[in-house]
């Protein structure tokens, strides 16, 4: 059973059933869910970690994915292409926070896009995987129109696997070179995606 308590959006919406907490930061394109279990239902339960299930606001609602699950070891041995992505129904996330980013939003569209997230904490159970206590949580990921800044998250994306794995580390600095103390906004655009960097 879940239970919404925020159906007004804003930045930051929460939500919470039993010893379950969650809240959503809204991003400009993306959210940051955190969520909290109290730590005696963790440890009695035997806390395998947590589901989400994203509801766009059109199309059937689908669980995110891990890269890590139970049956398949990841090392530094394991490439890309062996890598395989799993439910998280199936291979909960051992954090508790986690950031989506919805192939559902487009950059550069300015329309409303209200996005539910069902999360879900899944406990070790005699004969598996079982679901504990859900929360579910609305937020609008749509464009924040701020006056003098624009409003998102920031991260070592250019770093991250996901980029190794979607764009094979191209080079994305632009040429010739030049340096300057003004920082100067760069586009990219790999493989029709439009990335937008200040340096």
């Amino acid at each position: 059973m879940s239970t919404v308590l925020s159906p007004a959006l804003s930045l930051a919406n929460s939500a919470s059933n039993g010893a379950l907490t969650v809240t959503a930061y809204a991003g400009d394109g993306a959210v940051l869910l955190a969520f909290n279990l109290e730590e005696s239902e963790a440890r009695s339960h035997n806390l395998a970690g947590f589901a989400i299930q994203c509801s766009p606001p059109t199309g059937q609602p689908y669980f995110l994915s891990n890269r890590l699950n139970f049956t398949q070891p990841n090392t530094s041995d394991t490439t890309p292409q062996q890598r395989t992505w799993t439910s998280s129904h199936d291979a909960p996330f051992q954090k508790f926070h986690w950031v989506h980013f919805p192939e559902e939003i487009v950059a550069g569209d300015k329309g409303h896009h209200t996005f539910r997230y069902k999360v879900i904490a899944r406990y070790n159970g005699h004969a598996g995987l079982e679901d504990g206590p859900a929360a579910e949580v609305a937020v609008d990921l749509s464009a924040q129109d701020f006056a003098n800044f624009e409003f998102g998250f920031t991260r070592g994306y250019l770093t991250s696997q996901a980029y190794a794995h979607k764009f094979g580390n191209k080079d994305f600095r632009q040429e010739p070179k030049r340096s300057t103390t003004t920082p100067l906004p760069l586009k990219l655009n790999i493989s029709g995606w439009v990335i937008t960097l200040v340096r």
